[in-house]
């Protein structure tokens, strides 16, 4: 469909293997470049003000939001072991990473599957979009420790 108003369009195999893919859409004045976005870096530039306002410090009770970079499911999960947990997730998923975390009570956790009941995929992963995302943001500033 979208080829009959003049985009070109290519499946998610051809895209991958695209570097630095630049894509052009036709405008009453020509053609504008669109960019695209970088799902992770949006994700934690939506939790993060700066750059270097991530958590370090691993050990206690944490509440974290990973991505699966392949379906673009977000795990809401908790650990004790963040560093370890994220590893044994890589390994039966390489494509997940870590995109926020909290020290939290292992409680909250359970109540953002609450929340988000009906975006559940299976087990602790979700289909998140960006408003969910804000809303978990501001629910989880009662938990900030800095």
């Amino acid at each position: 469909m979208m080829e009959k108003i003049n985009f070109i369009t290519v499946d998610n195999f051809t895209f991958d293997k695209l570097e630095n893919p630049i894509f052009f859409a036709p405008h009453k004045r020509g053609v504008i470049k669109i960019n695209l976005l970088d799902r992770l870096q949006l994700y934690r530039d939506i939790f993060y003000s700066s750059k270097n306002e991530t958590e370090t410090e691993f050990s206690g009770d944490h509440v974290y939001l990973m991505l699966n970079k392949r379906n673009n499911y977000i795990k809401i999960g908790k650990s004790k072991t963040l560093g370890f947990r994220e590893k044994t997730l890589q390994a039966d998923e390489p494509e997940v990473v870590l995109v926020v975390t909290w020290h939290a009570p292992a409680k909250v956790e359970k109540e953002l599957h609450r929340m988000f009941s009906d975006k559940r995929k299976r087990g602790e992963w979700f289909n998140l979009k960006l408003k969910e995302l804000k809303i978990i943001k501001e629910y989880m500033k009662l938990y900030l420790t800095k």
